[in-house]
This record gives C-alpha cells, sequence and structure tokens, in this order.
C-alpha cells in the first residue's frame, strides 16, 4: 500500500491535514502503542483493596503497607518501602463490592525475587481458580487471576519469616502500555512516497518512553519490536496521545 496524500483527519465538517513540521519539533512521554478502551475500568479495580502483613498466621493484629485509594494511571506499581518489612504472612484484600484481577504481583528482597510457600483465601478456591493463582508470576502481563466472587482475601505465606523492599503490582491490563525491557520504535508519517520514517529506537526502563524530536503536527505510530500484535497510530495533542 503506497500513500498518495498526507494523513487526514475527518471531523464532523472539518478536515486536518497532518503535514509535519520539519522545523519545529515538539518533546512528549509516550505511554501506550493502542487505544485504552476497557484498561480504565481494569485500572480502577484495585481501589479500596488493602496490602497487609503479619508473623503470625492467626493474628488480628496486621500492619497495613499499602491502601489503594486511587485508580493507577499505567499498568504497573512498583511499590518500595523505606525500610525492609519483616513478616511471614501477606494478606490482599478487596472491597466487599469489587473482586480481585490480578495480573502480576510479585516479592523483592534487595534485588532477589521472593516466593510464597503457599497462597490460599478467605473462601474454598475452585480447581480452575487454584490453578489461576500461577498466572500472578508467569512474566505475561496480559494473563491475570480474577476472583469469582466479591471481596476475596488472598493470604500468602512464605512459609518463614522473611524480609522485603519491594513488591510490583501489575493489575489486570491488556500489556499495551510501555513494557519493561522492551524495544520500541517511534515513526511518523511523511506523506506521499515517503510513508513512515524512524524517530528512533528505545529500550523501555520505565513506563513511558521520552522523545524529543517529534515533527510537530505528524501522525504517529509505535512499534514494539519485541511482543504483541495491537498497534495504533495517534497524534500528539497538548502533549498528550489522541488516537486514531
Amino acid at each position: 500500500m503506497i500513500a498518495v496524500d498526507y494523513p487526514l483527519l475527518i471531523n464532523k465538517n472539518r478536515i486536518h491535514r497532518f503535514v509535519p513540521s520539519y522545523t519545529q519539533t515538539v518533546s512528549a512521554p509516550i505511554i501506550r502503542k493502542y487505544p485504552i478502551r476497557n484498561n480504565i475500568q481494569f485500572l480502577s479495580t484495585m481501589i479500596g483493596s488493602t496490602i497487609e502483613i503479619s508473623k503470625f498466621k492467626d493474628s488480628t493484629e496486621t500492619d497495613i503497607v499499602k491502601h489503594f485509594k486511587h485508580p493507577m494511571t499505567t499498568n504497573t506499581l512498583l511499590i518500595k518501602f523505606n525500610k525492609r518489612i519483616n513478616l511471614r504472612y501477606l494478606r490482599y484484600s478487596t472491597q466487599k463490592d469489587k473482586r480481585i484481577e490480578l495480573g502480576e504481583f510479585r516479592f523483592y528482597n534487595c534485588g532477589q525475587e521472593i516466593f510464597p510457600d503457599t497462597i490460599w483465601a478467605n473462601h474454598r478456591l475452585s480447581i480452575i481458580h487454584r490453578k489461576n493463582l500461577n498466572l500472578i508470576n508467569d512474566d505475561d502481563w496480559s494473563s491475570f487471576y480474577m476472583s469469582d466472587r466479591n471481596g476475596e482475601k488472598l493470604i500468602f505465606d512464605f512459609g518463614k519469616n522473611i524480609y522485603l523492599d519491594s513488591i510490583l503490582f501489575i493489575p489486570r491490563n491488556d500489556d499495551n502500555f510501555i513494557h519493561f525491557g522492551d524495544e520500541y520504535e517511534l515513526f511518523y508519517h511523511a506523506g506521499a512516497n515517503k510513508g513512515w520514517k524512524s524517530l528512533g529506537r528505545q529500550k523501555a526502563n520505565s513506563n513511558s518512553l521520552y522523545y524529543d524530536n517529534i515533527p510537530q503536527n505528524s501522525v504517529l505510530w509505535l512499534h514494539d519490536h519485541t511482543r504483541g500484535k495491537e498497534e495504533r497510530c495517534f497524534y500528539l495533542l497538548n502533549g498528550q496521545q489522541v488516537f486514531i
């Protein structure tokens, strides 16, 4: 397929022509490669949830180390503690009117991943739900565990007292946010007979990419060279991505 002109955006009776400027460039963070759609809902499922720790199984005295009060704006949250926390049991609880929807839930101390010995819930888990608990530690950010009822509590038993300095929390999502370690390339459309031109490759080391050489008034396309197929063109409006 060969482009015969610059991209056009038709909105009611208005037509906007995306002719990139080669003398004026803009800087912007890039956080997704596909429209957000249902992820708005997924990034709100943890509101009201808590992470609690205890050294004893049946203790009524627990310490809340994280209380989710607001929706997330991206799909990853690395919870770092000012000082290492000591625990054997960790409990993740949702509100009474919400289900758990977890993509990844990982535990670390001094750069080493710590794995729980066993995981159970505040009710009897079905065979399929017990099997699906493996999805919260499978390195696939788009797979997820979802509880079969509201108000579920998951208890993680590490088998002995351990220390943690951070927790990686990833809610259910489509994995179209920026993925740590993936290699991306940003393109702009240069019009007839020129097509897509690269603005450079970047390896993601956070949940956003930053480009400072984007031609003003251009249609853009972010390609993930590492994984995935869902990608959509977009443009920038006030420094924010608007997907077409």
